[in-house]
């Protein structure tokens, strides 16, 4: 059973290294950062290193905050790049037709 979590250990420590190298790629791997947060957590509440999993939540909240600001910029740009069905359908990005 030590082995399945030593091996866990390992897993979770990989997706955190390349998730956090590709985080500029994508939003997503900001959300995969925050995945592999949670995942180390839980494999440090199985070790019993419990200061390793207080710092763990901090990164975890910290990559979600992050993930979230990123999802909702991208909402704006979105909003604001759009290009109506027709013309006149929507407001351009100054609120005129």
């Amino acid at each position: 059973m030590n082995w399945l979590l030593e091996t866990f250990g390992y897993l979770t420590q990989v997706i955190l290294l390349v998730s956090y190298a590709m985080e500029t790629k994508s939003r997503w791997w900001t959300a995969a950062f925050a995945i592999g947060c949670f995942l180390a957590g839980v494999y440090a509440m199985l070790a019993h290193a419990w200061p390793f999993a207080a710092s763990e939540v901090f990164w975890l909240v910290g990559a979600w905050i992050k993930f979230r600001a990123q999802t909702r910029m991208l909402t704006k740009y979105q909003r604001a790049t759009a290009i109506p069905l027709y013309e006149g359908s929507a407001p351009d990005a100054f609120g005129k037709n």
